[in-house]
């Protein structure tokens, strides 16, 4: 009568193919389109290494985020990662938490200097397991930056930066920044956003702990090296004031007059138009950008906002 062998355990799925089964997607294509838009970067920055690119999928994994809806996506900072949530990421982490229980807002005066837009936002946060609510008042004298989106529509900016500020505290969302934070983290004014140095730090230092096995099982099979999309698909510039200068700095502008046009006029709702306008800047021509912005005005009578 022979023995019965037992079953070996079965490995689970690496961190790539997890994600990739997650979405439908073949992990070897997965890894070479999310290198080419998940990432904000200038034309000329260099390709996103594997590591990098682990650092945001584990963020991903770990919230359930989705790099393609634009809900995550990430800018590289000197061989590791600012991982950015948007907005769209930061409502949905939030009403799918189990405390959740709704949310309010509040509004402080106008400021007539920035179209009327409320001097200061405040976001009320209810959990279901809390006596008292969370809440966080964010001021437009210091979220206010010269760029597209909070030029055109501060009032929703400051919205946005409140509700994300208040879902950070209210459930302890830590190593998740909004694209301003990422902006000043870049920018080394880390210290204006809590933590970020820390929360950054482990998620790089998590990833770069697995880096040999990652070269040797996790990229099993997947191409080291992914050729350059155009620059139209990987674009998105570290920051506007830098684009702003190719002059200065020697560095080609992320988007043409041609490509933001197409954009501002592909917009099919507000926030489809914030992020188109938000590439104005990076147009060297100051004629070029004072037709985009006219065309911008026509754009937001054209969709009623």
């Amino acid at each position: 009568m022979s023995a019965t062998v037992p079953a070996l355990p079965t490995a689970p799925p690496s961190l790539i193919t997890r994600v990739a089964q997650r979405f439908g997607v073949e992990p070897n294509k997965m890894l070479a389109t999310l290198k080419a838009t998940a990432f904000r970067q200038r034309a000329t920055d260099p390709e996103p290494t594997n590591e990098q690119m682990m650092a945001l999928l584990v963020v991903a994994d770990q919230h359930g985020l989705n790099p393609w809806t634009r809900e995550l996506y990430a800018f590289p900072d000197k061989g590791a990662i600012v991982p950015v949530v948007g907005v769209d990421g930061w409502s949905r982490i939030v009403n799918e938490h189990p405390q959740f229980d709704g949310v309010e807002f509040e509004y402080g005066p106008p400021a007539p200097a920035h179209k009327n837009a409320p001097e200061w936002v405040e976001c009320v946060i209810f959990r279901r397991d809390r006596t008292h609510p969370t809440r966080v008042r964010e001021h437009l004298s210091e979220c206010y930056r010269d760029t597209g989106p909070w030029k055109s529509h501060p009032a929703r900016m400051l919205r946005h930066k409140a509700f994300m500020q208040a879902g950070r505290l209210a459930f302890s969302f830590s190593g998740l920044f909004d694209e301003d934070d990422a902006h000043r983290i870049l920018e080394g004014e880390a210290t204006r956003v809590p933590g970020a140095s820390a929360a950054i730090a482990s998620i790089n230092a998590a990833v770069a702990g697995t880096a040999p096995a990652l070269e040797h099982h996790a990229i099993e099979g997947v191409a080291t090296t992914v050729p350059q999309e155009p620059a139209t698909v990987a674009a998105g510039s570290a920051s506007a004031t830098s684009a702003a200068q190719p002059a200065a700095t020697g560095t080609a502008p992320a988007f043409t007059y041609a490509e933001v046009r197409e954009k501002l006029e592909a917009a099919k709702n507000a926030d489809e138009l914030a992020d188109a306008v938000s590439l104005i800047d990076a147009v060297p021509d100051p004629a070029h950008r004072a037709e985009l912005h006219a065309v911008n005005e026509h754009r937001i009578a054209a969709l009623g906002i």
